[in-house]
């Protein structure tokens, strides 16, 4: 389960969001809402300005690199 805790990005939040396994979540909204930002928060690439994202209860910022790697995948538009 991937869940946010008050995650604040460069101009975005705060999010408090759970994500359940096997669900499917559709991001929409026009160009520079920041779509992208929040993806590269939820993902590692960008480290929160405050806040939290965890995986199974852990907190994404302890994972190493390859520990990321291992997880998560993402394609680019």
């Amino acid at each position: 389960m991937l869940h946010t805790e008050n995650l604040c990005g460069p101009q975005l939040g705060p999010f408090n969001w759970t994500f359940e396994p096997g669900t499917l979540t559709m991001l929409q909204g026009p160009n520079g809402s920041g779509k992208s930002t929040f993806l590269n928060l939820l993902s590692g690439v960008l480290k929160p300005v405050s806040g939290a994202v965890f995986w199974s209860g852990r907190d994404l910022s302890t994972f190493s690199f390859f520990e990321r790697a291992r997880l998560i995948s993402s394609i680019a538009q």
